[in-house]
């Protein structure tokens, strides 16, 4: 039996802008989207296949034609009345972890991800967002350390950066979904890039926050 709903949900959305849609400019791009609404269905069809939790937020950074493509295409918390119909209707029908068939709207086409609902102030829930600072011990530098977290981070669908110390450790911080943030912080300690010897990992420091402060994963090449 499915929940009842809830008073509101928050979501992330992947949106892709054809001729028809009612405002045919890529926020990603700043220029005006020239494809058929056919083609827009094939490109997002496309994503569809591929598309799971882990890296929906990196794909609609990459994609995404909403001005949220920023935030991983995070909408925040939103109650019924504040989107178009059938937007509405998808993202309230989902239960969280799911992701949506292709929606219809006059934007354009979308996918929808729900990652928390609730009817009380926006935060709670088990998908929150977390920031977490990070350096990590051992022989960790010269041995693509930095590439290697940035393509798991990626894959984990968190934003944030790496940077070599001068100290020899590799410091970073990494925001998003909690659950993922830990999957990262485990990599971190127990894995690594296939050359590296981890000593230790340190949470230097872990906070909720209510939206990311990066929109990609990034490898830092001067002093931060």
């Amino acid at each position: 039996m499915r929940a009842a709903a809830p008073d509101q949900v928050r979501c992330l959305h992947l949106l892709i802008k054809h001729n028809q849609s009612r405002n045919p400019i890529s926020r990603r791009t700043n220029q005006a989207v020239t494809k058929s609404k056919e083609q827009a269905h094939a490109d997002l069809s496309a994503l569809q296949s591929s598309v799971c939790q882990e890296n929906f937020a990196q794909l609609a950074n990459q994609y995404s034609d909403c001005g949220s493509f920023q935030k991983g295409g995070d909408l925040g918390f939103f109650t019924r009345g504040m989107m178009q119909k059938p937007f509405e209707d998808a993202s309230f029908a989902l239960q969280v972890g799911e992701i949506s068939d292709i929606v219809d709207t006059d934007s354009g086409l979308h996918l929808i991800y729900r990652i928390a609902c609730g009817e009380s102030a926006p935060g709670g829930g088990g998908a929150d967002l977390v920031a977490v600072m990070f350096e990590v011990h051992g022989r960790v530098q010269g041995v693509f350390f930095r590439v290697h977290t940035q393509e798991h981070a990626q894959h984990l669908g968190l934003t944030g950066w790496v940077q070599n110390m001068p100290s020899g450790t590799v410091k970073g911080e990494a925001e998003g979904p909690s659950g993922q943030v830990e999957k990262m912080l485990h990599w971190l300690r127990h894995v690594g890039s296939p050359q590296s010897r981890i000593d230790k990992l340190d949470v230097l420091e872990k906070k909720s926050i209510t939206e990311r402060k990066y929109s990609t994963f990034d490898i830092i090449r001067k002093k931060r």
